[in-house]
């Protein structure tokens, strides 16, 4: 196994240069948020059916067909994605545009195609589509550091899908991906002067964008009730009040799978999508959260690993964002749920409810396996 560039020949060398390790914690994240989202929609004990109405049957099939996207990406070779990054970038543009035209509004945002199950929402993908437009533009680079010209070539890239992202409204992942981008960034070599830089015009762009009208009524009491959770307790600041204590009031070790008060009578919203960690604080308490956080942990240092022994600046650059994603949205969710962070509309990927979220998820990842499969061989 030391030669590279070897040729995939049988199944042996697929267990070989699988990484079980990174599956594993896929595998357990996934059980874990199905088991959440039983206790999210009221349910006391697991039951499947052919109903699938039910967002717990629901997601056991996005859980089924994001489990043959990660194995069919398994065998894509990603040099194709360096290749043809630009293509990528267009197509999830298009889609985004397209949310304009044929969207739906969901959450007050038109950010969804499509009706029923087979609705999607562009914008998840685009999370994926601007990590490989990003990596595939700075790989091919040789020097390995960023140049002004990269710099603002690069900000050209995330700006147009923010620009549009902000007119859906959707903030929350027009955050996720100016993140992800500027740590791809870093990652490639920017100069910390830049990075500060970018931080400063952000805030200016953020206060532009209040003072023109873009960012709507109900973000800016998000805001204030953030700086503020006393303010209107029974209004605009109900949801993070009720997060915060339900969270709080699992204690150590919960009050028990399926028994939880706030979480039975509902009294967060959204729980078994943006919200789901107030399930697991209230009935599974510190020590749910804490294997929670364990898994994610796992998860990401697998991620970060394979991009350290990843045989190209492509596929380095794609782990180290996927990494950064992943750990945006942990941070952010919890964040939210105990009151550290507003109000963002950010999931708990493999956790939360949402066909879009999961596949992407899904499809990110096996990527990323795709990455560590290739270190040794060609296919």
């Amino acid at each position: 196994m030391k030669a590279k560039n070897k040729k995939l020949t049988n199944i042996k060398n697929l267990i070989t240069g699988f990484d079980f390790i990174l599956f594993f914690a896929i595998i357990l994240l996934v059980i874990y948020g199905l088991i959440l989202i039983n206790s999210a929609i009221g349910l006391t004990k697991f039951s499947f059916n052919l109903d699938f109405s039910s967002f717990f049957n629901k997601q056991l099939v996005w859980v089924g067909l994001g489990l043959l996207i990660f194995f069919m990406v398994l065998f894509l070779n990603y040099i194709w994605l360096e290749k043809f990054w630009w293509a990528v970038y267009i197509i999830n543009l298009l889609g985004l545009i397209a949310v304009f035209i044929f969207g739906h509004v969901s959450g007050g945002a038109r950010s969804w195609i499509g009706w029923g199950m087979l609705k999607v929402q562009p914008s998840e993908f685009f999370k994926i589509g601007i990590i490989i437009a990003v990596a595939g533009y700075l790989s091919r680079k040789k020097r390995d550091e960023v140049n002004f010209v990269d710099l603002i070539i690069t900000l050209l890239l995330v700006g147009m899908p923010v620009i549009l992202l902000v007119l859906q409204p959707d903030i929350g992942t027009a955050i996720i991906y100016i993140g992800v981008v500027i740590g791809i960034l870093y990652l490639a070599g920017l100069k910390k002067i830049y990075i500060f830089s970018i931080f400063i015009l952000g805030l200016f762009a953020i206060l532009i964008a209040i003072k023109s009208g873009l960012v709507k009524q109900y973000m800016l009491n998000r805001l204030l009730i953030f700086i503020n959770p006393d303010i209107d307790p029974l209004g605009i600041g109900y949801t993070l009040n009720q997060s915060i204590i339900t969270v709080g009031s699992g204690g150590l070790s919960g009050k028990g799978l399926f028994k939880g008060i706030q979480t039975s009578l509902h009294f967060v919203p959204e729980l078994h999508t943006d919200f789901i960690f107030c399930v697991l604080g209230e009935e599974l308490g510190f020590l749910g959260a804490v294997i929670l956080i364990s898994l994610y942990t796992l998860l990401i240092f697998s991620v970060i690993r394979i991009g350290t022994v990843a045989k190209d600046k492509f596929g380095a650059l794609f782990c180290g964002g996927i990494a950064i994603l992943l750990s945006l949205h942990l941070l952010i969710n919890i964040g939210v749920t105990i009151g550290i962070m507003p109000i963002t509309g950010i999931t708990l990927p493999l956790i939360s409810y949402g066909g879009s979220s999961l596949i992407t998820t899904f499809l990110g990842l096996g990527l990323v396996e795709s990455v560590y499969l290739r270190r040794f061989y060609n296919i």
